[in-house]
């Protein structure tokens, strides 16, 4: 029988500096952190790059802080906060070259993951696996609404294969061009991405991830779609289609494209218990 492959788990923290609630980013991560420690498969490795070691209620043996310099100095913007977030992604992965991983995902700090997809990616023959079917997950709703095209709204999505070429010797944390995964913030589409780069894939056949929104420091909520990008949408549907599509969003999301939150869900996703009995006032 052949050994399990391991997985590293990345997960870039911002700055205290750029946080707007310093003590929410430290409860999303708890719950990420939950989502890591609930797995049912040992063969994983899990860095959190950061700045500042964040506010948490208990430990966390399996977790390791690697505590850096890096920082993006100036006004906070959207720019800034990808680069922050490339930077930590390439110094984790290049801090990991001595634990010699099989595979690596980057795992933002306030998404959550299926307790089985460690020991489902452990068995699975293909180099990279992408998150097709997830949940989007607004805090306080009582449901999550299904997506079948999860990796193209998140970035906790794709798990890529550690391979040593792809870390030349100079690479350096500044250098994210250098690296196909910490190019982007959010690499997509991630299947052209791996064809582009010789990677073998397959999709995860379950609904593995949750998207999380709706929180101070989330970087897509705190930069809102320009007036310039939702005239693009105008202009492509008109007012009415708009309108219609809106409503027919709404009908399908009611009948089949949520799930109600429940002690089956939480069991599969740990860390919702952070976002829905923990913290259910504290967002």
């Amino acid at each position: 029988m052949s050994k399990p492959k391991s997985l590293l788990f990345v997960i870039p923290l911002k700055s205290k500096g750029n946080s707007k609630d310093w003590a929410q980013t430290s409860r999303s991560l708890e719950a990420t952190l939950s989502c890591i420690e609930g797995q049912t498969s040992s063969a994983f490795h899990a860095l959190v790059v950061c700045n500042e070691l964040p506010l948490l209620s208990r430990e966390y043996p399996s977790i390791t802080f690697m505590q850096t310099d890096i920082r993006i100095d100036g006004k906070f913007s959207f720019e800034k906060a990808r680069l922050d977030k490339q930077r930590k992604v390439l110094y984790g992965l290049l801090s990991a070259r001595e634990l010699n991983p099989d595979r690596a995902m980057v795992l933002d700090s306030d998404d959550l993951i299926h307790k089985d997809l460690v020991d489902y990616a452990a068995g699975r023959p293909a180099e990279g696996l992408v998150i097709n079917r997830g949940y989007r997950y607004q805090l306080s709703k009582p449901k999550l609404r299904k997506s079948r095209n999860y990796h193209m709204i998140s970035g906790s999505s794709m798990i890529f294969p550690y391979r040593s070429a792809d870390f030349p010797g100079s690479l350096e944390y500044e250098d994210v061009e250098h690296h196909f995964m910490s190019r982007m913030a959010h690499p997509k589409p991630i299947e052209k991405i791996f064809s582009d780069n010789g990677v073998s894939f397959e999709n995860v056949p379950f609904y593995a991830g949750v998207y999380v929104r709706g929180h101070n420091d989330s970087i897509r909520d705190h930069f809102r779609p320009s007036s310039k990008q939702n005239a693009v949408v105008t202009l492509n549907t008109g007012k009415l289609g708009a309108r219609l599509t809106s409503r027919a969003w709404k009908i399908y999301g009611r009948l089949i494209g949520t799930r109600k939150i429940d002690g089956d869900l939480k069991d599969q996703f740990p860390g919702l218990k952070v976002y829905t009995d923990r913290a259910a006032n504290a967002y």
